[in-house]
């Protein structure tokens, strides 16, 4: 049996990666406007010529969509107990993490995306809830 805890990160992170899908569609299907504004974001950052904001742009979109059907992945993992799930979503959350933190200075609400990181990384890594996934075949028909 799965329990509650990995079946509401389960959902947070199916959400988070319809989101992302959601977000590169957008992002595609509003590009001359949303293009004018990435433009104008990335310049003030980086001195990158203009031909080469447009590829950046599209990248965006296809990293956005990558993570989106990743996020998609890890969610079945989790959902059906898979061990290489579990693993999955605390990579991705560290990567999150990392780019949370990485960002802090034009995200206001790193400090929230870093904490539900984190206790998504401490709960799947418990002992109890990482001995869930990991449990042989054998183990889980005779407990049941």
């Amino acid at each position: 049996m799965r329990p509650i805890g990995v079946s509401l990160i389960a959902l947070f992170i199916l959400v988070s990666g319809i989101f992302y899908i959601i977000a590169s569609f957008a992002m595609l299907t509003a590009k001359e406007e949303s293009l004018k504004i990435a433009k104008e974001e990335i310049s003030k950052i980086l001195n990158v010529e203009e031909e080469d904001l447009e590829k950046i742009y599209i990248l965006s979109v296809l990293v956005l969509l990558f993570f989106g059907f990743l996020y998609f992945l890890s969610s079945y993992g989790l959902f059906t107990m898979k061990n290489w799930g579990r693993v999955l979503t605390v990579v991705i959350c560290g990567l999150e993490a990392i780019y949370s933190t990485f960002f802090a200075f034009i995200n206001p609400f790193f400090i929230f995306e870093l904490t539900i990181c984190i206790l998504i990384i401490w709960y799947l890594t418990k002992k109890d809830i990482r001995d869930l996934f990991t449990k042989s075949i054998e183990e889980k028909i005779l407990k049941s």
